[in-house]
């Protein structure tokens, strides 16, 4: 089942077979933050220092993270962790790399945050995180091979052990089993419910984002026209773009659990994001004076 570009020497060292983390740009990160920025009681300031939660957790942090890998807008090459939460991140890009480390946007001419796939650190301050639990926990349960209990290292996504106990094919413990006593098709149903909660919001913030593009290349489109704009105005929509654009990408588009690692912050940022991008329109419209020639013809 394992066929990816993980090998055993990511996690293990080959000769002892202890847990170790090999990748520089998370040795940094660690060595300047610590191994969680955002847990004060547990932030080890070194791998050898941290518990076996944070241990476990950080072995996947090696590339379950929002990165910055290869040539910017700027051309200038780069490997570092932002280990920060999507919160922060536009602060520390805007200040580290001018926000020229990702792309930009073809419509807008504007740079945007192009994020990885940060599950480590959307699961930080997440209740699972909180209640004792690491990625070992949930994506390499305990598994029976030829009668002994031994680590699955399948990697892979609970809901595929949970789809073995409801085939009648189980591979051992399912991994919610450690914490939870309801049956699998109850966890499994759950799983799907706040996942399909999480993908409504997205579609809503997907769709204002669209819009907010829209309105601000009219506006910049006017400007090229010679016609009158209100850059300040202008400016501010492209900043609540970047904030509203900069959770979805990283929230939805890169991070992989559809929310589920960490939900009620997920919930919480999209719902900003909507609010964000929603203003972003609002503002680029008000630029070239759109909602009052509106609001004129409609006799208000």
């Amino acid at each position: 089942m394992h066929d990816y570009g993980a090998s055993c020497a990511h996690c293990h060292d080959p000769h002892s077979t202890q847990l170790r983390i090999i990748n520089k740009a998370l040795q940094a990160a660690i060595a300047e933050r610590g191994v969680n920025p955002y847990w004060a009681e547990k932030n080890a300031k070194s791998f050898a220092e941290a518990d076996r939660q944070q241990k476990e957790t950080l072995l996947c942090a090696q590339c379950h993270v929002e990165y910055v890998c290869g040539p910017g807008v700027d051309k200038k090459m780069r490997f570092v962790f932002s280990w920060r939460k999507v919160r922060d991140l536009d602060a520390f890009y805007r200040e580290q790399f001018g926000y020229q480390q990702d792309w930009v946007h073809a419509i807008i001419g504007e740079p945007l945050i192009k994020s990885q796939h940060p599950e480590v650190k959307t699961f930080w301050e997440s209740k699972y995180e909180r209640a004792g639990a690491s990625c070992v926990t949930c994506h390499m349960p305990k598994v029976k091979v030829n009668g002994r209990l031994l680590t699955s290292h399948w990697l892979t996504s609970p809901l595929k052990y949970l789809d073995r106990f409801v085939q009648g094919k189980p591979l051992g413990a399912y991994p919610c089993g450690e914490c939870h006593s309801v049956p699998p098709t109850v966890l499994r149903a759950q799983v799907l419910r706040v996942q399909k909660h999480v993908d409504e919001l997205q579609k809503r913030v997907q769709q204002a984002l669209s819009d907010s593009i829209d309105a601000i290349a009219s506006a910049k489109q006017a400007q090229k026209d010679g016609k009158p704009v209100n850059e300040q105005l202008l400016r501010q929509a492209v900043r609540l773009h970047q904030w509203a654009h900069l959770r979805w990408e990283n929230l939805v588009v890169s991070e992989n659990s559809m929310g589920f690692h960490n939900p009620e912050e997920v919930l919480k940022e999209l719902g900003e994001a909507l609010d964000d991008a929603r203003q972003a329109q609002l503002l680029a419209l008000q630029a070239v004076g759109s909602l009052t020639q509106t609001a004129s013809r409609d006799g208000h």
